[in-house]
C-alpha cells in the first residue's frame, strides 16, 4: 500500500528486496551472533549502487531523491538492520560532502566512497543528540593554514571501521557558539577510538567512542565556509531523520514477514494459525501500523525532496511516529508468536532488538519531542 509509487521507483525497491533476501538475511543472526561487520557484504551491496545512493553521477552516485533512498534502505533494513543503518550512515556523510564541500575535496573522496572503495559515517552519538546551535562535543581551534580538534563523542556508529569522518565541531573563541563541519580522515595523529561498545541490538556494527587530541586538519578539510556548521547539521538532521524512520520500517517488516511465515506454518489443531479467527485482529493491527507508518515517512520524504516549508516538521513527526510504532510493531509480532506455542527465534528476536536501536542516531526519544514543539510552534498553522 504506497501511493503512488511509480513503476521504476517499485523496481528499485523490488531489487534491494532481492539482495535482502539474498545478501543479507540467510547471514543476519551469525553476523549478529558474532559481532561481525560485514565488509565484503557492502562491497557487494555497492555493486548495485546502494553506497552511493545519494551522490551525483558526475561522481560514482545514483544521484536519487531521498525518497527512492528510503526505498532501498526499508527494503534493506528487512534482510539486516545493521547493514542498512551503516548503508545509511555512509549516504549521508557522503550527501554532505557533496552539498558543503568544496569542489577539489568533492572531486578527490566522492567517487571513491560512492564506489565503496573507502567507508564512511557521519558522526552521531546515538544517545547523545546535535543541537542547533554547534554544541557538540569537539572543539576546533585555528592554527596557521588549519585546525586543531580536540574532544570525544561517545558511541559513534562505524567508528574504528571506516576510512572517512564527517564531525562537526565549536569554534573555539566564537562568542556565538558556532561550528564547523570538517571531513576527518582515518589514520591521522591524534585520532582514537575507544573498545566496541555494548549494544543490545545492531551488534554487526561497530560502535565506539571517537577521541580526538591536538589533532590538526588542513583548512581545505572543512566543509563550507567557517561557521556554518549548524545550518549544515539542521539539513542533515531532517535526513538522518528519515534514515532512521525507513530502517526502522524495514525492521518491523521483516518482523512481520516472520509472524505471517509462522502463522501460515504453525498448525493447532490440525489448521494454521493464520486461519484462526483470534489471529485476524492482531495481524491486521500490524499491518495497518506498518502503512500508516511507511505512508507518512514518505510523505516527508516527498515534502523534504520539494523543499516544502513544513519538511522539517514532517521529517521529525515521521521518525516520532515510525521509530515508535516499528518498535511496537515488533514487540506485538513476538507477542503473537508467544500465544500459539513460540519457543526461541532468533530472526524475530534481533528484529525487536535493533528496533530498538532505530530512534536514536541523531537524537533521543524527549530531545525529538521538544524539537517537534519547537518545529510545531514556529508553523502558522499544523501539518497539512
Amino acid at each position: 500500500m504506497d501511493y503512488p509509487l511509480d513503476h521504476p521507483r517499485r523496481l528499485r525497491a523490488e531489487d534491494a528486496r532481492v539482495f535482502a533476501r539474498q545478501e543479507l538475511a540467510p547471514h543476519a543472526d551469525d553476523w549478529d551472533r558474532d559481532g561481525h561487520f560485514p565488509i565484503k557484504t557492502l562491497a557487494r551491496a555497492a555493486e548495485r549502487g546502494y553506497l552511493g545512493l545519494l551522490a551525483s553521477p558526475e561522481r560514482d552516485g545514483q544521484g536519487l531523491p531521498m525518497l527512492d533512498s528510503l526505498l532501498v534502505l526499508e527494503a534493506l533494513a528487512g534482510g539486516c538492520a545493521a547493514s542498512a543503518i551503516f548503508i545509511g550512515l555512509h549516504n549521508l556523510a557522503l550527501w554532505t560532502l557533496e552539498n558543503f564541500a568544496e569542489p577539489a575535496l568533492k572531486a578527490h573522496w566522492s567517487p571513491r566512497l560512492a564506489r565503496s572503495e573507502l567507508l564512511a559515517s557521519y558522526c552521531f552519538s546515538p544517545t547523545v543528540p546535535v543541537p542547533a546551535q554547534g554544541e557538540t562535543g569537539l572543539s576546533a581551534r585555528r592554527d596557521g593554514e588549519g585546525y586543531r580538534l580536540d574532544g570525544c563523542l561517545e558511541r559513534v556508529c562505524g567508528a574504528g571501521a571506516c576510512d572517512v569522518l564527517i564531525v562537526q565541531a565549536r569554534l573555539a573563541g566564537n562568542d556565538d557558539g558556532a561550528s564547523s563541519s570538517f571531513l576527518l580522515p582515518a589514520g591521522l595523529d591524534g585520532l582514537g577510538y575507544g573498545a566496541e561498545a555494548a549494544k543490545t541490538g545492531w551488534r554487526a556494527l561497530p560502535i565506539r567512542s571517537v577521541r580526538l587530541e591536538n589533532l590538526y586538519l588542513p583548512a581545505d578539510h572543512r566543509l563550507g565556509a567557517e561557521g556554518q556548521g549548524a545550518r549544515q547539521a539542521q539539513a542533515v538532521i531532517q535526513r538522518a531523520h528519515l534514515l532512521e524512520a525507513g530502517v526502522g520500517l524495514g525492521t518491523a517488516h521483516g518482523a512481520l514477514a516472520l509472524t505471517l511465515r509462522h502463522l501460515r506454518e504453525r498448525r493447532q489443531p490440525g489448521r494454521p494459525l493464520a486461519g484462526l479467527e483470534p489471529t485476524h485482529s492482531p495481524v491486521s493491527d500490524l499491518y495497518a501500523g506498518l502503512c500508516a507508518s511507511r505512508q507518512l515517512v514518505h510523505l516527508a520524504a516527498r515534502r523534504l525532496d520539494e523543499h516544502q516549508p513544513q519538511a522539517a516538521l514532517a521529517c521529525a513527526l515521521a521518525a516520532r511516529f515510525a521509530g515508535a510504532r516499528s518498535r511496537a510493531l515488533c514487540e506485538e509480532a513476538v507477542g503473537l508468536h508467544q500465544r500459539y506455542g513460540y519457543l526461541a527465534d532468533h530472526s524475530l528476536e534481533r528484529h525487536v532488538r535493533d528496533s530498538a536501536m532505530a530512534l536514536g542516531i541523531d537524537t533521543d526519544a524527549a530531545a525529538l519531542e521538544t524539537e517537534i514543539a519547537g518545529l510545531f510552534q514556529a508553523q502558522e498553522e499544523p501539518l497539512e
